[in-house]
């Protein structure tokens, strides 16, 4: 099996009532977290500050070759299993559906880094094996046209949010006060109404930088489940989201 990953390490649930205005949504926390997989305290660069998204699939018996990355990134596995080598640590190994902040990866990667920097650096003669990489996104602004814009102090924390919306389900109205990220998983109608600036639809393979301070829905106006991921480049004691 093609192993395909996303980057952006534990896997938590919050139980919980549905917040007013939410309809057919599930939302399950699977990373948050304020270090890299190695103990490193993740660090988000202070200018120029731009999201990339790179999906990635690793064949059988493929190696992406020894690299590093200079930006904080978590890694969502979407299929297969991964192992990934860490020199002076041990080996770790994450199945579909985890997430962990990366030293060294495989994955579809979400870099919280900055503009005109590579996220990717490979050591000298390293060769990737079976090893396709296709660019999602990258953008230095949210999708009204904000500047993202990283925590400049406090602990910095990366968390990955899965969302699933049934059809002519909605998320209720909400705001982020921190730079998020959005991956598109599955569905055609994945529609976001941002108040004053109209809306927006989106469908599996699809992502954008969601908007900031700034009051939105998001619906399911397709005939199948609508699945998304959402990274927060965010800090610790600072909430992700804010409803009304």
């Amino acid at each position: 099996m093609v192993a395909v990953l996303f980057a952006l390490a534990f896997i938590v649930t919050i139980p919980g009532p549905p917040a007013v205005g939410q309809v057919g949504f599930k939302s399950t926390t699977i990373l948050q977290s304020q270090t890299t997989v190695t103990g490193q305290p993740i660090e988000f660069p202070l200018f120029r500050n731009q999201f990339t998204g790179i999906l990635l699939e690793l064949a059988p018996g493929g190696e992406t070759g020894v690299h590093l990355h200079p930006f904080p990134l978590a890694v969502i596995v979407l299929e297969g299993t991964v192992t990934v080598e860490m020199e002076g640590h041990p080996p770790g190994v994450f199945n579909a559906g985890q997430a962990f902040v990366e030293t060294t990866m495989k994955a579809l990667l979400v870099f919280a880094g900055e503009e005109g920097k590579a996220p990717l650096v490979w050591r000298a003669g390293a060769t990737p094996v079976g090893l396709k990489a296709t660019p999602v996104i990258q953008t230095k602004t949210t999708v009204i046209g904000q500047p993202i814009a990283f925590p400049l102090w406090g602990k910095d924390q990366l968390s990955v949010v899965a969302i699933e919306i049934t059809p002519g389900g909605q998320a209720g109205r909400h705001q982020h006060p921190v730079p998020t990220f959005v991956y598109v998983l599955e569905g055609t109608g994945f529609t976001v109404e941002v108040e004053g600036h109209g809306q927006r639809v989106y469908s599996a393979g699809q992502a954008y930088a969601e908007s900031m301070n700034t009051w939105h829905n998001a619906f399911n106006r397709g005939t199948g489940l609508a699945k998304v991921l959402v990274v927060f480049a965010g800090e610790d004691g600072v909430p992700n989201s804010i409803r009304p």
